[in-house]
């Protein structure tokens, strides 16, 4: 008999320890306790409907969900410590939306007198984490939205045929047309000539990467070039 008993004991508290694990493996606090989310191990709500910290219990990632989230928000803090998040636009910090790299090389042919051509235009590779706005085509970036920019390119480049040669080299960012010059270019010169700009944009507006290869008349000299990039910056 007392084996019977101690053997129902034991049944017990293993019922009772195993029930005891599947009520705390999910801890819910708020308006509704009794009902959580089954992909969360820890919920906290607040009384207006879609507000709340969850903890999922797979990944163990935070949500805070406040009404004030957003796709790239920033979460922020006032004096007291009341976290909000916000539009990263709306603080003022610097944000990187566009980075384009040169690979390989590309031949840019004698000028043709159309400034900004497409054909003198490089091409650019886009860098993970750019926001869209590219346009493989015209080789161009559209801005997304409208802003204060910091814009800033460079283009590497040598001649492809050898000295003497008259060739000059002029490399522009679009649309303002801030340029740097080079003269003289050769097989044996390859320089990397870098263009900054920095003002207000309108959405919609086009950033372009170009130079112009205005050689001596009758002696043809092709621009190679290679590791050229551009780089778009929302500063606020």
């Amino acid at each position: 008999m007392k084996t019977k008993q101690l053997l129902n004991r034991a049944f017990l508290a293993a019922a009772l320890l195993l029930s005891s694990s599947a009520l705390f493996a999910q801890v819910k606090i708020g308006t509704n306790p009794t009902v959580i989310d089954a992909a969360n191990n820890l919920e906290v709500e607040g009384s207006t409907a879609g507000r709340k910290v969850a903890i999922d219990k797979v990944t163990g990632k935070m949500t805070i969900a406040d009404g004030s989230q957003g796709v790239e928000n920033i979460l922020t803090s006032d004096a007291n410590g009341v976290a909000t998040w916000k539009p990263a636009g709306s603080i003022r910090v610097d944000e990187t939306v566009f980075v384009g790299e040169q690979v390989g090389n590309y031949t840019v042919t004698d000028w043709a007198a159309t400034f900004n051509a497409v054909k003198d235009r490089i091409p650019l590779n886009v860098r993970a984490g750019s926001k869209p706005g590219w346009d493989p085509v015209n080789k161009e970036y559209t801005i997304q939205e409208a802003g204060y920019y910091r814009v800033f390119g460079g283009i590497h480049f040598t001649g492809a045929l050898a000295a003497p040669q008259q060739t000059n080299v002029v490399v522009y960012l679009g649309p303002w047309s801030a340029l740097n010059q080079y003269s003289n270019v050769s097989s044996s010169v390859g320089p990397l000539l870098s263009v900054f700009w920095q003002g207000q944009l309108a959405a919609g507006a086009k950033v372009t990467l170009w130079m112009t290869n205005q050689g001596v008349p009758g002696s043809p000299q092709n621009i190679v070039t290679g590791d050229s990039f551009l780089t778009v910056v929302k500063l606020y």
